[in-house]
């Protein structure tokens, strides 16, 4: 009988695989439907035979999708042209799917696509979609998908002379990333579906498919671009990591450490731009690795990526291709931590999922960066704190070792989450086989932490003034992380104020708004309704979460409180390394501080709303599919507005 349910599991397994995929290639066809019915369009006119007209847009209605839910990141605000040319484009109602511009120039220029439309009441409109005209590659690429009276290409007049050609087609292509996206949500929807055993056996490896899935799609959706914070010195130290020696040179590293390589928003840009790159891969040369020995431990944290690239030379793949793989290295390592995490955690299960599902971590994920390394073993050390804590009988030294070892890895990179550790020392006293053993686990404890403290305060202390090559943050040249210090030591109550002041003020925007949550770096901030599912079902979690639990006779009281005052020292420390490493000495304001900083929080702050008094009958199955259904749901909403819903691009 077991063998015939397992047959016919794994049937349905092959099912949902195969509607999964199907369903996601059909949906890529209905997305092309217009271009497969509509006759062919395909057609080319060289700039000098455009007519040029004053600004065709007076007294008409604007009309711009999508603009409620997205956010460009700062700096990215709509192009403002001193002496504009407006060049005409007749197309006589005809379906475009596509706009190419083309270019002599080497320079990026923007550009604005002003396009002659008709509302489904029959009402003329016209519709603007900003663009950049990428310099390397010599054209932009617009996507329209929409019929077109007429279409004006819109740009200063210091910049028309090196305009050439303007080309429009409306042929069917297959666009790979966006049928990644859609086999993510149909791979999510099925599971919901038809593979119930697994959702409440196996919910981790739902986490696993999930992440991955939409992980990949977002990976090739932004390319080969750096388009989260501070990627070009994360990526620095994975390649020099990647070599275990003397580091190669070629003109494709310096344009990475440089922020040089342009962004994109679509799919032949994107695949342009790689091109691009790899014929700069020539290694001209070698040199030593150029970071000091005390930050060698730190560097843990670019393992995975690290591998990623080296396997990526090894087998003596493009340079497209090793980015590619070493962020899909990173993104396959953080989904397994996370599926252990999910598995071990016996508290707070659903909201570990969720946690783990939230736009910003898989941003993370797909990036060059350690965060999602720091985050992941956190999470996984937090997680085998809820085992040994929910377990019978006497403390299990070896799981407590596991969930140490791990709290220690996720904290080396970042050292301001030492006081994290500390959550072990509210493990029940009375699991301890005696008095004198708990207070050696606590000096364990207290000792891990201090070795963990002293790989930043250290080096803090050993920096001299104006240290900004190694202690400061090389952005800010006013930065002088000793001097910082000792004003600190100088005035330690008017800097206590500053700092507290400084942390109440961003908690709200930071855990509710869409100041981490749905911030997807450089590509802009999802706004729409995905961002605010969040915090409804961060409260639907902390409220039911404690109702499915048997706590029995332990008390979290202690383990709340004790979280609080962890967090708030990390906390503390966080602002504080900001302060001396960002800020110019006697700053009145802490600049720096990012959102991401606080998702190691999170798990804890939803847990201290745990409680047995609100009652939740929903059954195991329905509670896991609605929790599993709002990640997936968020996750498609923000990534299809940010990479498919609008225009998006990166300044660098």
């Amino acid at each position: 009988m077991n063998k015939v349910k397992s047959l016919r599991y794994r049937y349905r397994i092959i099912i949902a695989i195969v509607i999964a995929v199907a369903a996601a290639g059909i949906v890529e066809v209905l997305m092309n439907a217009r271009s497969l019915v509509s006759p062919r369009v395909s057609f080319e006119t060289a700039v000098i035979d455009m007519e040029e007209l004053p600004d065709p847009t007076g007294g008409r209605e604007r009309y711009q999708s999508g603009a409620e839910s997205y956010t460009p990141v700062s700096g990215t605000a709509r192009p403002v042209y001193e002496d504009p040319v407006y060049l005409k484009f007749p197309l006589d109602n005809s379906y475009v799917n596509h706009v190419y511009v083309g270019s002599e120039s080497t320079e990026n220029i923007p550009y604005t696509v002003l396009l002659d439309t008709w509302s489904i009441y029959g009402q003329e409109k016209y519709t603007e979609k900003d663009d950049t005209l990428i310099g390397i590659l010599g054209v932009g690429v617009t996507h329209v998908s929409d019929k077109v009276e007429n279409l004006f290409i819109v740009l200063d007049r210091e910049n028309a002379q090196y305009l050439t050609t303007v080309r429009v087609s409306n042929f069917f292509e297959f666009q790979w990333q966006r049928f990644l996206l859609f086999l993510a949500l149909s791979a999510g929807v099925c599971m919901l579906v038809f593979l119930r055993e697994l959702i409440t056996k196996r919910m981790e490896l739902c986490f696993l498919v999930i992440s991955i899935s939409f992980g990949a799609a977002l990976t090739f959706s932004h390319g080969i671009t750096l388009n989260c914070w501070d990627e070009q010195v994360h990526y620095s130290c994975i390649n020099q990591m990647s070599y275990f020696g003397r580091v190669g040179l070629s003109d494709a590293n310096e344009l990475y450490y440089s922020l040089g390589v342009p962004g994109s928003d679509t799919e032949e840009e994107l695949e342009g731009i790689a091109a691009y790159v790899d014929t700069l891969d020539e290694e001209v040369g070698t040199q030593p690795p150029d970071y000091p020995y005390t930050t060698v431990f730190g560097r843990v944290g670019y393992v995975f990526q690290a591998i990623g690239m080296y396997l990526g030379r090894v087998l003596s793949c493009s340079f497209s291709a090793r980015v590619y793989i070493s962020n899909l290295f990173n993104l396959i390592s953080y989904s397994i931590i996370m599926m252990f995490a999910i598995r071990f955690c016996k508290l707070g299960k659903h909201i570990l999922f969720f946690i783990g599902l939230l736009p910003i971590q898989l941003v993370l994920a797909t990036s060059f960066s350690y965060d999602a390394f720091v985050n992941a073993f956190l999470m996984l050390g937090y997680a085998v704190f809820t085992k040994v804590f929910m377990s019978e009988g006497p403390i299990n030294k070896k799981w407590v070792a596991l969930g140490l070892a791990a709290m220690a890895v996720g904290v080396i990179p970042k050292a301001v989450y030492f006081p994290m550790v500390l959550i072990y020392a509210f493990l029940p006293k009375e699991r301890f086989a005696s008095k004198k053993s708990r207070r050696l686990f606590i000096l364990l404890l207290f000792g891990i932490a201090f070795a963990l403290a002293a790989t930043f305060v250290l080096p803090t202390i050993m920096a001299g003034h104006g240290g900004t090559d190694l202690y400061s943050d090389p952005r800010r040249a006013a930065a002088d992380t000793h001097g910082q210090l000792m004003m600190i030591l100088q005035e330690p109550l008017k800097y206590l104020r500053l700092l507290v002041q400084n942390i109440f003020e961003w908690q709200a925007p930071y855990y509710l708004g869409n100041k981490v949550w749905t911030n997807f770096a450089y590509a802009g901030k999802y706004t729409g309704l995905g961002m605010y599912l969040i915090p409804v079902f961060f409260a639907f979690l902390a409220l039911t979460e404690g109702s499915r639990e048997d706590l029995g006779e332990r008390k979290l009281r202690a383990v709340k409180i004790g979280s609080v005052v962890l967090m708030f020292l990390s906390q503390c420390l966080i602002w504080t390394a900001l302060y001396l490493a960002f800020n110019p000495v006697g700053a009145e304001r802490i600049a720096g501080v990012q959102g991401r900083y606080l998702i190691p929080f999170a798990f804890w702050m939803l847990m201290l709303f745990f409680n047995k008094k609100i009652h939740c009958s929903i059954g195991e199955l329905a509670y896991r599919r609605i929790i599993m259904g709002a990640s997936i749901g968020i996750l498609f909403l923000s990534i299809w507005t940010v990479y498919f819903g609008n225009q998006w691009w990166n300044i660098l």
